[in-house]
């Protein structure tokens, strides 16, 4: 079984709605690793920030969870016991008092890094897409190391193959797939959240409502959308899930 969880960096949430982010990654992974369940949708919150959802069983023999691996921030270590990010000069202390081990992610990376935190949390077997130049001049460069090819480059040779390759993973082999993509509510930019294409509208006056096209209507948007977008062409599993 391989389920994706995809959603926007961490620079696009709120403190609020991050808590609600994480309960959301840690019911569905442990969902699927404790009971063979997965959320299929009606998903809610209660106050106290834990999920409600609608849950369905579901049959496999292995688990992998996929991820992307969104280099947003400073790279740093994080504590699985202590549940917070640790610096450097404490890291042998750490290993010598913690168990629970540590593990290095991007501290701005959002949903990408949450899900890498948890799946190594609950012991899952996990498979990352890091976004390494497919150029056949730079191949297998990061984004770092490809600091003075912006905009186009980033998008066509990281960002795009990448978001592809998770969208297929498994497909050959015809594995049970489910791909969620988290989203912050009203945070597309083309639309400004509000669902519509304001050129658009602008255009053709207050009395058309014609739909924003980056988000479906939704006024969400994130990194992940390409993936999400490009799973659904594949008739695979898809749920978007958007967050107040």
């Amino acid at each position: 079984m391989i389920v994706v969880i995809v959603g926007a960096d961490g620079r696009k949430w709120t403190k609020p709605q991050e808590i609600k982010a994480r309960n959301l990654i840690y019911h569905i992974l442990g969902s699927f690793k404790y009971s063979k369940e997965k959320i299929i949708g009606d998903v809610s919150f209660l106050p106290n920030g834990e999920v409600d959802a609608r849950l369905e069983l579901v049959e496999y023999d292995s688990l992998t969870i996929v991820t992307s691996r969104d280099p947003v921030g400073e790279e740093k270590y994080y504590c699985l016991d202590c549940l917070d990010y640790i610096s450097d000069m404490r890291i042998e202390a750490h290993q010598i008092n913690n168990s629970g081990g540590i593990i290095k992610v991007h501290s701005d990376g959002g949903i990408s890094t949450w899900v890498e935190i948890t799946t190594a949390t609950l012991g899952i077997n996990q498979k990352i897409f890091s976004p390494l130049c497919t150029d056949p001049d730079r191949l297998g460069y990061t984004l770092k190391q490809c600091k003075n090819y912006r905009g186009y480059h980033q998008w066509e040779n990281h960002f795009k193959p990448r978001s592809i390759k998770m969208a297929e993973f498994g497909l050959l082999e015809k594995e049970p797939y489910i791909l969620y993509n988290i989203v912050p509510a009203k945070s597309c930019r083309w639309c400004d959240g509000t669902g519509w294409d304001l050129k658009k509208r602008q255009e053709e006056g207050p009395f058309s409502f014609p739909r924003c096209k980056k988000c479906g209507g939704d006024g969400a948007y994130s990194d992940g959308t390409y993936t999400y977008n490009h799973a659904k062409k594949l008739n695979r599993e898809v749920i978007k899930i958007v967050i107040d």
